[in-house]
């Protein structure tokens, strides 16, 4: 990967950053196959990793894929080893606050969760999470904090300052991009978000959307498209399509009380008449998704797992919707990569960006 204009030094930290994310996508992946992926000789190959295994935090393992080379010897493959750092995702929405605790293979090692009252601070949940990440047993590399609607960025700031590690702040709308990212192949990706809003009432009413195309997120400082501020017919998206919006529409048409999205969805489930309700609901929204593709013109289109849990109806609508106004340009639609935990899973693919693009950590890995 020697680029023609580059240093010496420049090439070298670009060529360790590629291995770093190599090994990351694939643990087990041998000198040979990275090699090969890179364009690099084996000798620059073999330094790298030499200094990697001299900073403990890399070990040698079985490899995967081909094992034997021409010659019949068996390849040696690399992973990271439990020296190395740690990373952490943090998703707060609507009063619940997750965290989990991932490899730098984003292996889900430990995971917790933690009701906030409505009356604490934003210094007591700081305070909160850091308790949990502190007590890992490993150094943590840095973390991904993906909020939800109603709750202020500035949190990252104050838990930046407890852990004094790298924190990193998204949109849970954000996050699930991230995920997109790590977890398939598409390279514009549009997410649809309906989040419970959290203490302090949100304006958006949690109907969000995020963007990511090549590696670079659309929208706000959090990478969030607000599509509830958005308007159809003079009304705001939020005042039509979100969870309270949502919950009071299907229990006025079908007579009973819907408190929640699962309420909904076991009524809807029930009624035969539910579907069709949901339809004209998310028609408004819609309109608007179809806009944004017509702008941002997205590989895949992914539903959050509240959205996703609606069920085939809701999603062969979306499609149908779509492909009305977009023709065969029509993106595909992904269900959630990582189920419920995708907004977590992505907060912390958040910090592994951090590392590949920014060179987070980058000093930890490699023993000159």
């Amino acid at each position: 990967m020697n680029i023609r204009g580059m240093n010496g030094e420049t090439t070298k930290y670009i060529n360790r950053r590629q291995v770093l994310r190599l090994l990351s996508r694939e643990p087990g992946i041998s000198r040979t196959e990275i090699a090969a992926r890179m364009g690099l000789v084996k000798m620059t190959v073999s330094n790298i990793i030499a200094e990697m295994l001299q900073s403990g935090m890399v070990i040698e393992t079985k490899a995967t894929g081909a094992e034997k080379t021409g010659a019949g010897r068996k390849l040696t493959g690399l992973r990271f080893s439990e020296n190395a750092p740690v990373l952490a995702g943090v998703l707060l929405e609507g009063q619940k606050l997750h965290i989990g605790i991932f490899s730098m293979e984003l292996q889900l090692l430990k995971r917790g969760e933690y009701s906030a009252k409505t009356d604490d601070t934003s210094e007591q949940i700081a305070s909160e999470i850091s308790a949990l990440l502190k007590n890992t047993g490993r150094s943590l590399l840095g973390t991904g904090l993906a909020l939800g609607p109603g709750w202020d960025t500035s949190l990252g700031v104050l838990l930046q300052e407890k852990l004094n590690t790298p924190v990193f702040v998204s949109s849970s709308a954000a996050a699930n991009t991230y995920a997109a990212d790590r977890f398939t192949d598409y390279q514009k990706t549009l997410c649809l978000s309906l989040a419970s809003t959290g203490p302090v009432p949100a304006f958006d009413g949690g109907v969000r959307a995020a963007a990511m195309t090549d590696g670079v997120l659309l929208g706000d400082k959090t990478g969030c498209i607000p599509l509830g501020q958005m308007t159809r017919n003079g009304c705001y998206l939020a005042e039509m399509v979100s969870i309270p919006a949502i919950c009071r529409q299907v229990g006025n048409a079908l007579g009973i009380e819907c408190r929640d999205l699962s309420e909904v969805q076991n009524a809807c489930r029930e009624n035969a008449a539910g579907s069709a309700i949901l339809c004209d609901i998310f028609s408004s929204l819609m309109d608007t998704v179809c806009n944004l593709c017509l702008t941002i013109r997205p590989e895949a289109l992914m539903l959050d797992d509240a959205l996703s849990s609606f069920g085939k109806e809701l999603m062969d609508y979306f499609f149908s919707r779509l492909h009305a106004r977009l023709g065969e340009s029509v993106p595909v639609i992904l269900n959630p990569v990582c189920g419920k935990d995708t907004s977590l899973f992505g907060a912390a693919c958040f910090v592994l960006t951090k590392v590949f693009t920014d060179a987070l950590g980058y000093d930890i890995f490699f023993s000159e």
